[in-house]
């Protein structure tokens, strides 16, 4: 498994509609394209500032499965109002749970 994480910057004053339209929209395009255990978490600091983690079975089948697909171009459409940047993401390998 590879777990995705990004940050996510949204505009001042767009955080609950973000949340709503991630929600609603957002998951269902992650899961279509495999993405498993999807959490997103709220900066106790910055309420704008976000973290979503999700699944994968790997790297290559983000990218191929999510990334290379039409539910990408979605993604972007729908997210696209609220970021303040692009978010930055990386992928991880779990090396160790308690």
């Amino acid at each position: 498994m590879s777990t995705e994480v990004a940050f996510f910057t949204v505009k001042d004053g767009t955080e609950e509609d973000f949340l709503k339209v991630f929600r609603d929209k957002v998951v269902d395009l992650f899961r279509r394209g495999g993405a498993e255990n999807i959490r997103v978490y709220r900066s106790q600091v910055s309420p704008n500032q976000f973290v979503k983690t999700g699944e994968w079975r790997s790297r290559e089948a983000r990218l191929t499965d999510f990334v290379g697909s039409p539910l990408y171009q979605e993604f972007l459409a729908l997210m696209g109002p609220f970021l303040d940047a692009p978010p930055s993401l990386d992928d991880y390998d779990t090396i160790y749970r308690d």
